[in-house]
């Protein structure tokens, strides 16, 4: 893409014969940057990463409201009301159940719970109605490739969530 639009970030290495990485979707969104690094490098550049990218082609109308609403809601509470948190996600069910998966060193803060429960409220309209639930656990689940998005769905394709099981086993 020209430099200023948004789109979804690829890398390739060159340098490394072993193991070479051909346009390996690191799964961020940003822009190729118009001008050089402020570090000198002279290579291409991105700057304003704009979030990661989710396949929602597959998912129920309102998932992508639901999450990033749900997402802004999260990143945009005060730290000391996230104070342990380490990871989240979420995680859309079948069945019309969205989960929160909190690995947090202590009980998540009812003020926390709340407020959350507050979002989700505002974000299900009322002709689709969806559960919440924020459940504590010890890890999050990992893609097939090792990632933690903060973001999956039981609609993806199986190849998409062969792991998906693992963060409800906890």
């Amino acid at each position: 893409l020209p430099p200023g639009i948004p789109g979804r970030l690829l890398v390739t290495g060159h340098n490394n014969a072993l193991m070479p990485l051909i346009r390996y979707d690191t799964g961020d969104i940003a822009s190729l940057s118009l001008g050089p690094c402020p570090c000198g490098i002279t290579l291409p550049t991105f700057e304003n990463l704009a979030g990661r990218y989710y396949r929602y082609s597959q998912t129920p109308e309102w998932t992508r409201p639901r999450v990033n609403g749900m997402l802004k809601a999260l990143t945009s509470l005060p730290h000391e009301m996230l104070a342990g948190l380490k990871q989240y996600q979420f995680h859309q069910k079948k069945g019309k159940k969205f989960m929160l998966y909190l690995n947090i060193d202590k009980e998540p803060r009812e003020e926390l719970l709340n407020l959350l429960n507050e979002a989700w409220k505002k974000l299900n309209p009322e002709n689709d109605r969806w559960s919440f639930e924020i459940k504590k656990v010890e890890k999050v689940h990992r893609s097939i490739n090792g990632k933690v998005m903060d973001f999956y769905s039981d609609y993806y394709p199986e190849s998409q969530r062969a792991q998906a099981s693992q963060s409800d086993k906890i």
